[in-house]
């Protein structure tokens, strides 16, 4: 270790110089020439970068989504596609391990021009990880496939006949993925037997607060293929074509009967050898249109048979009908056969599950095939030469959108194509958390992202609320479901709606096993209020930029409840038509088109040193990460979450075992400390713990006013225990003891503790 004052000599400065130099030049060359098959940095928490643009400027009318790359460039690049030198350096300086692009989807070609390829390159001999999204792996994730699964009551109100049974080889399948909770010995089919189940019916398919409850599509396209999936013994089936089931779809306009034949049977895939005692296969029941039909003020639904695939783009979007589908399975008998489910899939998303079915579309026969030689374009085989390819975002999506079974089973291609030499890529899906209410409804949302990157997000600034921290209804706005003339416009959406939604996703996920959960983070204003740059954007969930006491809290908010990593969203930022390029007064006529303003500005893409708050954005965001976000969520990372709850609504006592009470203490200016009221002790506690089972106590203080300092009083319920305060971050913070089992930590605003219990 060499001191402060020898370091101060000339030549032993110089010395270290070179010395440096040689180090770095060492380094370089080791990462540039390290094997495919070598780890990359150990990030047990990564924090990403999202919206990395090259040099998109203001004011600029854009017609696409951000400014997606094409290309990588030097230093210096004004190049708006490509991403050049200085946008690497930035995100190294904030202390960013990955970066996310979504790239031109004609630049991801075989040779050296591939933009996926370049893009690997760059991150890997800098030591970082990358994340892609790619418009057509994107586009295909949107396929639908809503399954109805006969055995759940979840999905039928009502049953009779057949036995509820768990069968092997309905669950083995690669490509297959449970809708529901069912574990692997839970009942996942139902066995049909000929000689006692005859004219057994499933009915009432559900609709209302259940997942899948009614099939809304996104636009009125509502083209399906109706399909089953069951098992039988091929030895068993006999000659003649009797039906054996059908599927009856009804809406108010009418009754169409799909019905399963032997020879249906018989043709549905190749999987027929009489070697096996039992095949699986998917049985095609014919195709089908959903319309929507206006009437008496409402839209109803009128289901239209086909005999040809229905057109591109082979998904369905949002159909907004006050109707739902109505559904019948009904068992005719004459062959024992065990039933999974019920599918309605988009041709898209029947091709993904069924390869070599003899009713594809035509063109969809080679689909699996088109996917893994796209993803090993984008760098996620075994092969690739930079393996830093961490994610592939897939569609944003909800369980209700019946998107998450393709993005489950493009996420086992990528286990497949990874081999052994890599860890797999992971597939990546975003969703609004705003969309989840009651705790039910949160578990399957949980339970359908099972195989996939949770990247559940919720942005908490929003500029209806017409408040800031420091003003008198800030927190009223805030934490309480205020009337407007309180607060905001529509304030019961607010941090209180976060932590229960958090609390509930956390527990979804410990519940269900699932452990990874990378939220996006608001770094940027949502300020379109004058119009789009091309057209105009009807979409009113603006959003104010945060100051750094609330991003701070934001941020540690999602690390109490279990945050696996990060994504800031977002980096660059992307134009509105305000000609200026900062505005601070918000009753400045410019203020509402002032875009997304991310951490760089939109002028010169440089670091924002001045921000709407009148804040220095980059330093503190910068100071935030490397001293107190990635230590923390490094050290968290080591530990299991356990629970979580707020002290304003909810009791410590009924929710821990270990807390007794919780209060917090105000600062007030000439006088001694004030003690908040029970309802407005803004203070969050996750509980932890290590693989010993030894519990932690992460505390966060919510406050992110200039007078939201509190020292925050802990009482345990065991006198014998003792808390120690964890040195992880170089936040300003204090524990102090003053009787057994009492402690008081002092935290400024938006800053949160680790503490051990001993």
């Amino acid at each position: 270790m060499i001191n402060s004052l020898s370091y101060r000599s000339p030549s032993l400065r110089a010395s270290l110089r070179t010395m440096q130099t040689r180090i770095a030049v060492v380094l370089f060359v080791f990462l540039l020439l390290r094997p495919a098959d070598a780890p990359l940095n150990a990030q047990t928490f990564d924090i990403g970068a999202v919206s990395v643009y090259g040099n998109m400027q203001y004011p600029v009318p854009n017609t696409k989504w951000g400014s997606w790359a094409a290309d990588t460039a030097a230093r210096g690049s004004t190049v708006e596609t490509a991403i050049p030198t200085e946008r690497w350096e930035q995100m190294q300086d904030l202390g960013v391990s990955l970066a996310h692009f979504t790239i031109f989807a004609e630049r991801l070609v075989e040779g050296p021009e591939n933009v996926a390829l370049k893009l690997n390159h760059a991150a890997w001999v800098r030591g970082m990880s990358l994340s892609l999204s790619d418009p057509v792996l994107w586009d295909l994730s949107r396929s639908e496939r809503r399954p109805c699964q006969v055995e759940s009551p979840r999905d039928f109100s009502a049953r009779s006949g057949g036995t509820p049974v768990f069968s092997e080889r309905l669950h083995r399948g690669a490509l297959f993925a449970d809708r529901h909770m069912v574990e692997s010995k839970g009942p996942n089919a139902i066995a049909y037997r000929a000689d006692a189940d005859a004219g057994a019916r499933v009915s009432g398919y559900r609709r209302g607060g259940e997942v899948f409850s009614d099939l809304r599509m996104r636009n009125p396209s509502g083209y399906y293929v109706l399909s089953a999936r069951c098992a039988y013994a091929p030895a068993a089936l006999s000659d003649g074509d009797r039906p054996i089931f059908s599927v009856e779809l009804r809406t108010g306009k009418g009754v169409e009967r799909f019905p399963c034949s032997l020879a249906q049977l018989r043709s549905s895939g190749s999987a027929q050898s009489k070697d096996l005692d039992t095949v699986v296969v998917e049985v095609f029941l014919g195709r089908i249109h959903l319309l929507g039909e206006i009437e008496d003020g409402g839209v109803a639904m009128r289901i239209e048979r086909m005999n040809v695939p229905g057109p591109d783009p082979g998904y369905n979007e949002r159909l907004r009908s006050n109707e739902a589908l109505q559904m019948e399975f009904v068992y005719e008998g004459g062959l024992d056969i065990t039933v999974d489910a019920v599918y309605l899939s988009d041709e898209r998303a029947f091709a993904l599950f069924n390869p070599g079915h003899p009713d594809l579309k035509a063109g969809e026969g080679d689909l699996d095939r088109r996917m893994r030689d796209r993803m090993r374009l984008l760098g996620a085989d075994s092969a690739a030469p930079w393996p830093a390819l961490r994610y592939l975002e897939f569609s944003e999506s909800l369980a209700e959108d019946g998107s998450d079974l393709p993005a489950r089973a493009l996420a086992e291609i990528l286990k497949e194509i990874a081999g052994t030499r890599r860890t797999p890529v992971r597939a990546f899906v975003w969703s609004s958390g705003a969309a989840t209410k009651d705790s039910a409804r949160i578990l399957n949302n949980a339970a359908s992202l099972r195989g996939l990157v949770s990247g559940r997000y919720f942005y908490p600034f929003e500029e209806s609320y017409g408040v800031r921290p420091g003003d008198a209804a800030y927190y009223d706005s805030t934490y309480f479901p205020a009337s407007w003339e309180r607060g905001g416009t529509h304030s019961w959406v607010n941090y209180q709606s976060i932590s229960d939604w958090y609390r509930r996703y956390a527990e979804a996920r410990r519940a269900l096993g699932i452990r990874e959960w990378v939220p996006a983070m608001q770094t940027h204003s949502w300020l379109f209020r004058s119009g789009w740059p091309v057209v105009s954007l009807n979409d009113t969930g603006w959003l104010y930029e945060p100051n750094a006491a609330e991003f701070r809290f934001h941020c540690n908010l999602s690390l109490c409840y279990g945050a696996t990593g990060m994504m800031f969203y977002q980096f660059s930022s992307w134009p509105g038509n305000a000609a200026k390029g900062n505005v601070v007064r918000r009753d400045d006529p410019e203020y509402g088109g002032m875009g997304a303003v991310g951490l760089l500005n939109p002028h010169d893409n440089m670091p924002r040193r001045m921000d709407t708050n009148g804040e220095d954005k980059w330093d503190s965001t910068r100071a935030f990460v490397h001293g107190a976000l990635k230590p923390m969520g490094e050290r968290l990372a080591k530990l299991a979450w356990q629970r979580g709850y707020n002290c304003h609504t909810l009791r410590p006592d009924e929710r821990s075992p270990l807390i007794r009470t919780v209060h917090s203490w105000s600062f007030p200016e000439r006088q001694g400390l004030v003690e908040d009221p029970p309802e407005r002790c803004f203070v969050e506690i996750g509980e932890f713990a290590d693989s010993e089972g030894t519990p932690f106590l992460f505390i966060l203080n919510k406050r992110v006013d200039s007078a939201g300092q509190r020292e925050i009083y802990l009482q345990l319920k065991d006198p014998i225990r003792r808390l120690e305060l964890l040195p992880v971050t170089d936040a300003p913070v204090e524990l102090s003891f003053f009787a057994p089992g009492n402690y008081s930590l002092v935290l400024p605003p938006g800053h949160a503790a680790l503490l051990r219990v001993r």
